[in-house]
């Protein structure tokens, strides 16, 4: 899918034990890229093929995204590659293309084309889950390109990157513990298009089919990790009031770093030191 993986098991016996549960979550890593690849034509994401259920079951959460906001939509292929297409000619697309791409992927019977905006999460936690924990193995964790699942006993501190001084020498902008949960960042930071000289992310509005300009990143951590996943990338579409509501409604909370260095947070986000 385009991203790293990491993955940590804590185990008490012997390292073989922690081998075979790390084997196991490469193993479904593996599995799961198959299926939802946006890189592979014939991948059944691609082909359509909902009668794998590992498809259907995501097919099922984005749809349930979508009845809750317009700033979701996971078919987005067409304005993507739009945008790649402008990237490869160094010449922004044209407005009447945009706006034809827009009208195509709001119709409700065009098919899901591009899930990573929750797929991701969610094979982050499936991989994970794939470890049956007990004595000898207490805790996993798996971070998947900035999605991290965290199960078992204890926690996990998990430092958040300044978007705005993403160098690998500069201190987390603040950390949290999580346990039994799911984090997950979107924003602009690392992957972009170049056109013309200027920066567009990777993240477009589904709504304008533009890319997104007002926040610089967005961290939600959720019991699921597939909510965390969709609602990082909506927040970075939605306004402020909207994306309240749907963190209330997932029982998630969230960090948003606008353009301006300006933080608008919730829950434990509220209580650290430098979100004040």
């Amino acid at each position: 899918m385009g991203t790293r993986a990491q993955v940590h098991v804590e185990a008490t016996q012997d390292r073989a034990v922690a081998k075979a549960a790390e084997d196991q979550v490469l193993a479904e890593l593996s599995r799961l890229e198959a299926i939802f690849t946006t890189f592979d034509d014939t991948s059944p994401l691609r082909t359509g093929g909902l009668e794998v259920v590992e498809l259907a079951t995501v097919t099922l959460l984005a749809q349930r995204w979508c009845a809750r906001t317009r700033a979701f939509n996971p078919r987005l292929h067409a304005v993507l590659e739009l945008w790649t297409r402008a990237e490869a000619a160094d010449e922004m697309p044209d407005p009447a293309t945009i706006a034809a791409a827009v009208k195509q992927i709001q119709r409700d019977d065009e098919p899901f084309d591009n899930l990573n905006a929750i797929a991701k999460g969610w094979i982050c936690q499936a991989a994970v889950e794939t470890v049956t924990l007990g004595d000898t193995t207490p805790s996993v964790w798996l971070n998947l390109g900035g999605d991290i699942m965290h199960r078992g006993v204890g926690s996990l501190q998990v430092g958040i990157e300044d978007p705005h001084r993403p160098f690998d020498n500069v201190a987390p902008l603040l950390s949290v513990s999580l346990s039994n949960e799911a984090l997950a960042t979107s924003g602009p930071t690392r992957r972009w298009w170049t056109i013309a000289g200027n920066r567009f992310a990777k993240v477009v509005d589904p709504r304008t089919g533009m890319p997104v300009q007002r926040l610089s990143a967005a961290t939600v951590i959720a019991p699921s990790a597939a909510d965390a996943d969709a609602l990082a990338t909506i927040a970075l579409v939605a306004d402020v009031g909207e994306v309240r509501e749907l963190a209330q409604d997932v029982g998630a909370e969230y960090l948003l770093i606008s353009n301006d260095g300006t933080q608008q947070c919730s829950g434990r986000f509220a209580e650290c030191p430098s979100t004040q």
